[in-house]
């Protein structure tokens, strides 16, 4: 079996879509919110399914029921009764997943619809080439403002993410981003996770970006891998950039129809 098939993927769809509702919890799921006529997780499935990662976790919360009514038996499931963050949701998927994949992929329900298969097979290609604990997928992005940063040292090594609320002035120039989608050892995943603490930014939350400082500390392998189509990494997160991701899709959509 190949390396794809030995890895697991857990993805976080247990969102409410507050911004997406003007500050209120959403009549659906956020990744339920369509993207040209179908549900925007239904892109990253798709995308999983092209290169046959067949142990596929859904994280699921805010009205579950509607993503499993929607997608059936087709996927496994875990739940997230509470949403305590990245790091949280991802611990609720443990039980769940199969343990004997050496790899675990991590991706966004609600940013990953432009993914292509290239890249994900990429970013798992050199997390194994390069036998780190954690790899990432990273993006320069136009506008960064309000996006978590990438941090590296001299030797251009990824030495931290940080969130947005304590960048310093030279570090808010930064416009390499996270995109969110990682990686992992599935022993040091789990080994590891379990050591989170509330994190010092935003909400205190369980994130994965403090998995990034672990490994550091640690030092442990931290690949990164850089997408070079910023049109592959699109935020979905008020109802002004679900219109943008609408658009871009559509061009997408049409330029396959051309091809064909």
């Amino acid at each position: 079996m190949s390396i794809i098939q030995h890895t697991s993927a857990i993805i976080l769809a247990a969102g409410k879509g507050t911004r997406l509702n003007n500050g209120q919890p959403s009549e659906k799921p956020k990744v339920m919110h369509e993207i040209c006529g179908k549900p925007m997780l239904e892109y990253t499935l798709k995308t999983l399914e092209n290169i046959n990662i067949t142990d596929v976790i859904i994280v699921v919360g805010y009205k579950a029921e509607m993503i499993r009514e929607y997608f059936g038996n087709r996927y496994k499931y875990a739940d997230q009764a509470e949403q305590k963050g990245t790091g949280h949701a991802v611990m609720c998927a443990e039980g769940t997943v199969d343990k004997t994949n050496p790899h675990v992929l991590v991706i966004q329900g609600d940013d990953s619809s432009f993914y292509s298969p290239t890249t994900i097979i990429d970013l798992i290609g050199r997390h194994v080439s390069e036998k780190a604990k954690l790899s990432l997928l990273t993006l320069k992005h136009p506008k960064p403002a309000e996006l978590g940063r990438i941090i590296r040292n001299d030797a251009d090594e990824v030495v931290a993410i940080k969130e947005k609320e304590v960048l310093t002035e030279e570090e808010k120039k930064i416009n390499e981003i996270n995109t969110g989608t990682y990686c992992f050892e599935s022993a040091w995943l789990w080994d590891n996770i379990k050591k989170l603490l509330p994190s010092a930014t935003g909400k205190g939350e369980l994130i994965l970006p403090d998995l990034v400082k672990m490994a550091v500390d640690q030092k442990k392998k931290i690949s990164a891998h850089r997408i070079t189509d910023q049109y592959e990494w699109v935020g979905v997160n008020d109802p002004a950039q679900l219109a943008y991701a609408t658009r871009v899709m559509e061009e997408r959509l049409k330029k396959f129809e051309n091809q064909d």
